[in-house]
């Protein structure tokens, strides 16, 4: 089931109205009454969130009450940035207006206050009214929460895990057996078909790829095989991309985009008589003919040659291989206890029988499922075994009863005990595809310019950081790689988690990847991701006009109609190269795509629209033709980042770029053809990057 996530908003909304009332803006048409009554509106809501949040799990009047309240609230949002932007856009207008005074006359003086006060003072007053209706909404709404006996609740504060080492090393619990008979299954050498598939079927979080690396990296495989290849397919099964991903891996070269036939002939080349291992993860493909087309072009590996694959659907096992598949099994209890134990106790066995009699007692409900073992692991790690255990045992689990729904069920009880803060930067992660690989630090960066963990702090990255490694040790983050510093650099989502996130945010975080998800476009819609492939007209974008976030694929010009529909954009991605944004995926473009059309006009023209969105805060081109960048973006006060790491073709930066006073990051491509760097750079202040 959705929820509706409103206490940070609620905090967002509470911390504007307190430096708003310091402005001088507040003393005009009776501002600072307005935000004093706003103010204690709010705070009254926020009072009982946690309650309401909570009660319309089972109730669907709270949770319509909440859809209301959460519209309302976003708006009041938007509203006070708008009042905070033109607050600095004033103080900035008269900054420079003082140094033009110095030696103005008196007559030009008294042209510039005629000119500029009425349009000022106009402004002011549409923003106090704005102020005022929005706040006679929320007292509307403030009412009906009587009808609901909603209870004043307080948040928990954030207790911190007591791991000692941000890097644990891999625990796996129960698979030796399954090791075993896997690599049986690869040495032998009776079949007939010299490179035969080898499936591994399970549901996602059984540990199939755990299972299949334990597997992969053990010495009598990597003596028996001369090549081994691990290619990570998820839900769309590209041969031309798997096989380029294997000629890479082989020859250890970046490849060019060849022809499918030219990379047919390298890879058959490479392997031609040679003893190959290839593992494909996370196989959906039920195509029989996608399955033939892969093993004629492998076929010519040498004999004991094996595909080993990674896959949800018992379908996927029966078309893709001439044997029986592995039915990959849960734990048993007793490995389910000892995975908590190591997880959750650090590896201490407890003196106190009745915690291992508590431990199971919730490991039951977890169907020896490796993925909710860790995740409730990670939940009980901060609690005290002794007396804390039961308590989540009694008054946590209850839920839990459908064994069809029982891991999400889980993985949604671990979700539910995040802080509210938590909470939002983990769903925020619908946004990306499954299977893709994260870079942490833009992500922490985007969590930032959403208002998630507040900006104003010189050490907001910082603690950023420390939100991705509190949701990393709950299991909602895995395979996180560092660099050679030391430095969290990438991380993935699994599927299952993926899919929990999914579930919390149907209708305000949407990711469009196909035209039959554009019904799901709606006025609530606050984050949106076009992912590459799907044509997207204006129209559908309407709905939308509130959206925060919007990540597209698509040509310049239809972007451009799109993004004027958006107002209230904190996060702007447009990409035109083969990825979006910080993931990376094995999908490709083919040359001539339409996404790579059209774009030979001046970019900068086209995009001068940009510096309308005076809410932004994250804006990415992705655009290797763009040579200049829209002049209207100096407009952007609010702009923290600025992302032109793939415009290789750039030759200016805005002359105005000293204007930007937020900006922290500024990313430019190694091979730009920068001449200069603008007068004034050195004005940006906040700059880090």
């Amino acid at each position: 089931m959705a929820q509706v996530l409103l206490i940070p908003v609620a905090k967002q909304i509470l911390g504007k109205v307190t430096n708003l009332a310091s402005v001088e803006i507040g003393l005009l048409w009776n501002f600072n009454g307005e935000l004093e009554k706003l103010k204690d509106t709010v705070s009254t809501i926020q009072a009982v969130l946690l309650d309401a949040e909570e009660k319309q799990v089972h109730s669907n009047q709270v949770k319509d009450w909440l859809e209301k309240l959460s519209d309302a609230m976003y708006d009041a949002d938007d509203l006070l940035d708008d009042v905070s932007i033109e607050a600095a856009r004033a103080k900035d207008a008269a900054d420079v207006d003082d140094g033009r005074r110095t030696g103005a006359t008196c007559w030009s003086l008294v042209r510039f206050l005629v000119s500029s006060l009425p349009k000022q003072l106009l402004h002011t007053l549409k923003m106090a009214r704005g102020l005022k209706a929005i706040r006679e909404r929320l007292d509307m709404i403030s009412i009906d929460k009587v009808n609901f006996k909603l209870e004043v609740r307080t948040e928990q504060a954030l207790v911190s895990c007591r791991e000692t080492d941000s890097c644990p090393p891999i625990v796996v619990i129960g698979r030796e057996v399954d090791k075993r008979r896997i690599i049986q299954l690869l040495l032998n050498s009776n079949s007939e078909d010299s490179s035969f598939v080898v499936p591994i079927v399970g549901i996602g979080g059984l540990g199939k790829t755990t299972l299949t690396q334990l597997v992969y990296c053990d010495d009598q495989v990597k003596a028996h095989f001369e090549i081994r290849v691990w290619v990570y397919v998820s839900q769309k099964f590209d041969i031309k991309g798997i096989l380029g991903m294997i000629l890479q891996s082989i020859s250890r070269e970046s490849q060019p985009d060849l022809a499918l036939d030219v990379l047919k002939d390298k890879i058959q080349e490479e392997i031609c008589g040679r003893r190959f291992l290839f593992v494909l993860d996370d196989v959906w493909e039920e195509n029989v003919e996608s399955w033939e087309a892969l093993g004629k072009y492998l076929k010519v590996g040498g004999s004991g040659s094996r595909v080993l694959v990674t896959t949800r659907s018992k379908e996927v096992a029966e078309i893709s291989s001439r044997i029986s598949p592995y039915f990959l099994e849960g734990l048993s209890l007793d490995e389910s206890w000892s995975l908590m134990v190591e997880k959750a106790l650090h590896g201490k066995v407890p003196q106190n029988p009745n915690v291992e009699r508590t431990g199971k007692e919730i490991l039951r409900k977890c169907c020896g499922v490796p993925l909710a073992v860790s995740t409730i692991a990670g939940l009980l790690r901060s609690k005290d075994p002794e007396t804390e255990w039961s308590l989540f045992s009694e008054n946590d689990l209850t839920s839990i009863s459908e064994e069809k729904n029982l891991t999400m069920s889980t993985l949604r009880l671990s979700f539910n005990h995040l802080p509210s803060h938590l909470k939002r930067c983990f769903t925020y992660c619908k946004l990306f595809p499954k299977g893709c690989k994260l870079y942490v630090q833009p992500l922490v960066q985007l969590w930032i310019a959403q208002g998630y963990i507040k900006s104003g702090d010189e050490g907001s990255e910082e603690m950023g950081l420390h939100c991705f490694k509190m949701l990393w040790w709950r299991s909602f983050f895995q395979e996180v790689k560092m660099d050679k510093l030391g430095n969290i650099e990438t991380c993935k989502i699994h599927d299952l988690v993926h899919d929990l996130a999914s579930s919390l945010t149907r209708a305000k975080i949407l990711k469009i990847s196909d035209s039959s998800a554009l019904k799901n476009i709606s006025s609530k819609t606050r984050h949106l991701a076009v992912m590459q492939g799907t044509r997207v007209g204006a129209g559908y974008m309407r709905e939308a006009s509130k959206s925060r976030t919007f990540m597209c694929h698509m040509p310049i010009e239809e972007s451009r109609k799109i993004i004027r529909y958006f107002r209230f954009l904190r996060v702007l991605v447009i990409s035109l190269e083969r990825d979006l944004l910080y993931w990376r995926s094995p999908l490709k473009l083919e040359e001539d795509s339409w996404l790579l059309r059209g774009h030979n006009r001046q970019d900068s023209e086209l995009f001068d629209c940009i510096g309308e969105l005076k809410h932004l805060r994250f804006l990415r081109f992705s655009c290797q033709q763009m040579t200049k960048l829209p002049d209207s973006v100096t407009n952007l006060l609010t702009m923290q980042v600025l992302d032109l790491s793939l415009c290789s073709h750039l030759t200016e930066l805005p002359r105005d770029i000293r204007k930007l006073v937020n900006l922290k990051h500024l990313y430019l491509d190694p091979s730009v053809k920068l001449t200069h760097m603008p007068k004034g750079i050195g004005e940006l202040a906040s700059l880090q990057t």
